[in-house]
């Protein structure tokens, strides 16, 4: 790759270095097989170069537009993003270069970036998808027909069916539970606690976490923490997990290379014998196989419903279009959480938004100064009854439509805890090293800012 100079990187190099040093979503389309290949070894600063409507950049867009506005909003991305470990070459060789004023900035919505680029192009909406949680036959078959799967002890999916029940029945989105590490899972309080990363954190070079990261959110613009009460579903699907992981040998010594507290707890051995981390894509893949008797979800853009979460037909046979978009699969956790919370039982949305951490707060926590300036910091496992009520009263209702309880899962009075879990250090805190807990706090800071600096 031309590293002695910055300004001969060609799109393709620049894929490669944002993919490898940068990016948590990958960039395809200038690779050998992608869509935009032609322009591979066109240079970043050839692709950005000429009077705005003539640049190369214009033709790759353009093209895209053709298509659709989303891909064209995605191709506008796709250029920004790749532009800026070029950038920072290039500014670390010549902090004055007038290739730089050519460049979008680092976010979307930076000035810069609307200069180069233009306005965004709106996309009509096509899809919205609800929740039929009147049609309760069709949720219990979706409920009943996880459970046979996830209590199979010969199914090779059964922790993902587990996985996607925790997430269902609890709120989380099904990414976060697909990565949840040992140490953000208490079973002595019956909680899920994350501390995810901000976006800037993990474009500095922090640990990149699937399904916890968020933007900078929240009172005085603070990252706000995963923090679940599990109803008694949701801690005996985690137990469930737990346990069948204890009792393959092959998952304990996968486990084995991960750092104390950092090892995740959905793993499983799949069809072909190998130990894998389940992941969103083998959630939504699990529920492209039920189907219910009944429609479950419904476009209401259209009408048209569907008795798949993720369906491949409707219910005439026609294929579904996906990259119209809207929700499909695990992306509906929340939704089907929200759904039965606020249709269903008259939940208070502020208490939702608190169990679904959009909120550091819930309705029953009020809204004094006290509270705001957080003098009642909370212990982890920490929830009012108020709180705990409110994830029970989801469950209770999913488990009446299932015509079922908690009681019916096998061992479930058997309760694995910190202090009996035959995996030593898994469900423990990380080790903090001496280094690192006297070391400062770090400071979050954007792209820009860490462009700033390489020029001083």
């Amino acid at each position: 790759m031309a590293e002695q100079d910055p300004t001969k990187i060609t799109l393709a190099e620049a894929v490669d270095l944002y993919n490898a040093e940068v990016g948590t979503a990958k960039i395809k389309r200038f690779g050998p097989k992608g869509k935009y290949n032609k322009f591979g070894s066109l240079t970043v600063a050839e692709a950005f170069a000429g009077e705005k409507g003539k640049r190369p950049i214009d033709v790759m867009l353009t093209q895209a537009a053709e298509t659709s506005p989303g891909a064209y909003n995605s191709l506008m991305d796709d250029l920004r993003l790749l532009s800026i470990p070029v950038a920072r070459r290039i500014r670390l060789a010549d902090a004055n270069s007038p290739i730089l004023s050519t460049f979008p900035g680092a976010e979307a919505g930076d000035e810069q970036t609307k200069t180069i680029f233009g306005e965004r192009r709106g996309t009509a909406e096509s899809v919205r998808i609800a929740i039929l949680s009147k049609n309760k036959e069709g949720i219990a078959d979706l409920f009943n027909q996880l459970e046979a799967i996830a209590s199979d002890p010969k199914n090779p999916n059964a922790a993902v069916a587990d996985a996607i029940l925790v997430s269902f029945y609890t709120g989380p989105r099904g990414g976060l539970i697909a990565g949840l590490q040992g140490s953000e899972y208490d079973p002595d309080t019956a909680s899920i606690f994350v501390q995810p990363q901000t976006k800037a954190q993990v474009e500095a070079g922090g640990e990149t976490r699937t399904g916890a990261q968020k933007g900078e959110t929240g009172f005085r613009g603070t990252v706000i923490p995963y923090r679940i009460p599990l109803n008694e579903d949701g801690q005996a699907y985690m137990q469930r997990q737990l346990k069948r992981i204890a009792a393959n040998p092959k998952i304990v010594k996968y486990l084995e290379k991960f750092d104390q507290g950092k090892a995740p707890i959905f793993v499983y051995e799949n069809a072909g014998g190998k130990v894998v981390k389940v992941s969103t894509s083998a959630m939504s893949d699990l529920l492209a196989t039920i189907k219910t008797s009944e429609p479950i979800i419904e476009n209401v853009l259209t009408g048209q419903q569907y008795n798949s979460l993720n369906p491949d037909v409707d219910v005439d046979g026609n294929p579904v279009d996906k990259k119209a978009g809207g929700k499909w699969g695990e992306a509906l956790a929340r939704n089907i959480h929200a759904t039965i919370a606020l249709n269903e039982l008259n939940l208070d949305g502020r208490l939702v938004d608190f169990l679904q951490s959009r909120s550091e707060t819930s309705g029953g926590d009020g809204k004094s100064t006290t509270q705001k300036l957080k003098y009642n910091q909370r212990a982890r496992g920490y929830f009012s009854d108020e709180e705990r009520g409110a994830n029970q009263s989801i469950a209770n209702w999913i488990n009446e439509a299932r015509g079922r309880d908690v009681t019916e899962i096998a061992d479930v009075e058997n309760r694995v805890t910190k202090a009996t879990y035959s995996i030593p250090g898994f469900l423990e805190p990380p080790v903090v090293t001496a280094s690192a807990a006297d070391a400062p706090a770090a400071k979050t800071v954007t792209l820009n800012d860490m462009f700033g600096m390489l020029g001083d």
